[in-house]
């Protein structure tokens, strides 16, 4: 992706208000799970997560949390905004969080198996030497189709790209093991005596 694209990616949409009460809208499983929340951040943090995710199903990090979906989620809440410190909103408390808003909407973590399932996907599309951006976004929406989280885009730009380069050199051992050094002087007009010796002096 393009940095502006990188960066509109990593960060939580911008809501309309009508989608806006449509993701951080109560359901009552969801209220029963805030309810057992000790903390008000740790109430609006949950709340917070789980509609960024059904919005895009994605997880963000803390402190790019919007400040106009955080005085939303409050009044929905009925929580003051005094009484919200995400400073202690950190450690294992957001990862927990995660796994339960998962399990609320059914999807599945990108990791483990999933991992491993959606390698083979790249993998397929990289030998068919599809371009990076639409593997990309093919990946997107293999994830979305099938219920699994999506990552950030370094996470996931990282992975093609090592899948990429695995390929790459991959293909290098093979010309390497079947070309000899005649072919390669026939393809460029040169002796393979010329050659040899140019590649003794390398």
């Amino acid at each position: 992706l393009t940095d502006s694209e990188q960066r509109e990616f990593d960060y939580p949409p911008v809501l309309s208000l009508d989608t806006r009460a449509l993701c951080f809208n109560i359901t009552a499983d969801l209220e029963k799970r805030i309810n057992r929340l000790r903390t008000n951040t740790n109430k609006v943090g949950f709340l917070l997560q789980y509609g960024y995710f059904k919005a895009c199903k994605r997880f963000f990090v803390i402190n790019r949390f919007r400040q106009e979906d955080i005085e939303y989620t409050a009044k929905v809440l009925g929580i003051s905004l005094g009484n919200i410190d995400f400073s202690q909103y950190k450690k294992k408390i957001p990862a927990d969080h995660k796994i339960a808003i998962l399990k609320l909407l059914e999807y599945r973590p990108f990791e483990g198996d999933t991992l491993q399932w959606i390698g083979r996907e790249i993998i397929r599309r990289v030998e068919c030497f599809t371009d990076p951006r639409t593997v990309f976004l093919e990946v997107l929406d293999l994830l979305h189709r099938q219920h699994i989280e999506i990552p950030s885009y370094y996470q996931l730009s990282e992975l093609i790209t090592q899948h990429y380069l695995n390929y790459e050199e991959k293909l290098l051992k093979i010309i390497d093991k079947n070309i000899s050094l005649e072919d390669v002087a026939q393809h460029i007009g040169l002796s393979s005596n010329y050659l040899s010796k140019y590649f003794k002096k390398v």
